[in-house]
């Protein structure tokens, strides 16, 4: 096994035996999947860090084999989503989501990355338009925000709305 360093988001963790974990990490190099060893004993120094919603620093012992699981050495949380919020919960629910596909591509890990340092209660709205807007991007969908697909105005648009087959609607003021 090779000790290496990545930067990833909590997105999943499952209860396994008594005192262990078995994480599943969002990095830029795709889901990676991790057992964290005798975690939720008391006196673990990772106990904390290893909640929803944590975008951290961990330093892991990869599986050479893919079928295996890799292990968790040690790790530190950067940020952590406050998930009590309304708002940052719907975006934590729309992220993690994005996060849970078959084929989660691994170009969105910085977009996300940023949003999570950036997402605060105000913006929350905002910063999840533009997580989405890169999904579809990344997905190879082309999205015209520069209209109004019912009425054709491109005069005073504020929001937008999906419906049906994705058909984007932007809404006037």
């Amino acid at each position: 096994m090779a000790e290496k360093i990545i930067k990833g988001i909590i997105v999943d963790r499952l209860n396994f035996r008594d005192f262990d974990l078995i994480i599943k990490l969002a990095t830029n190099f795709g889901i990676i999947k991790m057992v964290a060893l005798g975690v939720r004993k008391t006196t673990s120094k990772n106990i904390y860090i290893l909640n929803l919603g944590c975008l951290g620093e961990f330093e892991i012992f990869l599986a050479k084999n893919p079928n295996k699981l890799s292990k968790l050495k040690k790790g530190e949380c950067f940020l952590h989503l406050d998930l009590v919020n309304k708002n940052i919960y719907n975006f934590w629910k729309f992220s993690s989501q994005i996060m849970h596909e078959q084929n989660f591509e691994p170009k969105i890990f910085p977009i996300l990355e940023q949003a999570f340092f950036k997402i605060n209660t105000k913006n929350a709205d905002a910063i999840k338009v533009y997580t989405i807007i890169n999904w579809i991007k990344f997905n190879g969908w082309i999205a015209n925000l520069t209209s109004c697909k019912v009425c054709k105005t491109n005069q005073r648009l504020v929001n937008f709305d999906f419906a049906g087959e994705w058909n984007v609607f932007a809404i006037e003021a």
